[in-house]
């Protein structure tokens, strides 16, 4: 069978991809990736750090952060120490073992972006 091609309609200021270009698209693809999985390692031990310390990290994977923990929590602190720039978000409650428990809401964004 023939080596059919499919035609590539051309457009003003449309370009064949050369090797070179392909490669660093490639190249491209595989450091956002390698970046991709450092923010998920980031963020999954910033999870397994705060719940060890007794506060809910309680936002989805992303950009910005938001934890809760009780007011007297060393959380904020700690994380403060580590050189994130914590924002207040207000307060809240969680239901804790059938108790209502006040909680103050920070949000930060993560490194590295």
């Amino acid at each position: 069978m023939a080596d059919k091609r499919i035609p590539v309609p051309s457009a003003p200021g449309r370009i064949a991809r050369t090797d070179e270009m392909r490669q660093n698209f490639e190249a491209e693809l595989r450091a956002k990736e390698a970046a991709i999985a450092k923010r998920r390692e980031l963020f999954n031990a910033l999870s397994h750090f705060v719940s060890a310390k007794g506060a809910w990290l309680v936002s989805s994977p992303g950009d910005t952060v938001r934890i809760e923990a009780k007011p007297d929590s060393e959380v904020p602190d700690l994380l403060s120490d580590r050189g994130l720039n914590l924002t207040p978000a207000g307060t809240g409650t969680r239901i804790e073992g059938g108790r209502f428990v006040p909680v103050c809401i920070y949000t930060f964004r993560l490194p590295g972006k």
